[in-house]
């Protein structure tokens, strides 16, 4: 999770990379937007062109563009947020979400999060760290955010908010409208 998070942050990072071409929509159905709540969003599954068990979900809304995205099913871990926090430049944030285990299997994983090309725009680097999730379990998760010496212009940023559980690696988007002092 480390490497994930170091890497997001120094690089624009890119869930699918270039991987899209090799997969082909197998599934779409209309959802509430996990961002902003409304229902403008489209839940879709797709799955690899060869080895049909690779498989990758994803809900991207009209308002908020991409905002989940997971290589894993419904029982996938996954960390829920807020899609847009704001913040003043000077203070530190207190970035809140829940961290979801919606299935029946307890055993460790790891969450994790980073502004992408944070290292570029003068954002803090993120940080990942174990954790030991239990079976349908629901818990707060918090990372303290200091932006006492972003270097960063007041803008919108975004933020990737990961979970891994076994084989499963879930992403949230979220974004930081970082506001002048």
């Amino acid at each position: 999770m480390e490497l994930l998070v170091e890497h997001a942050h120094t690089s624009w990072w890119d869930f699918t990379d270039s991987a899209l071409p090799a997969l082909r929509q197998e599934a779409s159905r209309p959802c509430a937007c996990p961002g902003c709540g409304r229902p403008t969003a489209t839940a879709i599954r797709y799955a690899h062109r060869v080895d049909r068990g690779l498989t990758l979900r994803v809900v991207r809304c009209r308002r908020c563009g991409m905002v989940r995205q997971s290589t894993g099913g419904p029982t996938a871990p996954r960390v829920d947020c807020a899609g847009l926090v704001q913040a003043r430049r000077g203070t530190v944030l207190e970035f809140n979400g829940t961290l979801v285990n919606p299935g029946p299997r307890p055993g460790p994983g790891a969450i994790g999060h980073a502004f992408l090309a944070g290292a570029h725009t003068g954002l803090p680097a993120g940080r990942g760290e174990p954790v030991e999730l239990a079976a349908h379990e629901e818990r707060a998760v918090s990372w303290q955010v200091d932006l006492t010496r972003t270097g960063a212009r007041p803008h919108e940023h975004e933020l990737a908010v990961f979970a891994l559980g076994g084989k499963d690696l879930t992403v949230t988007t979220a974004w930081l409208g970082l506001l002048p002092e």
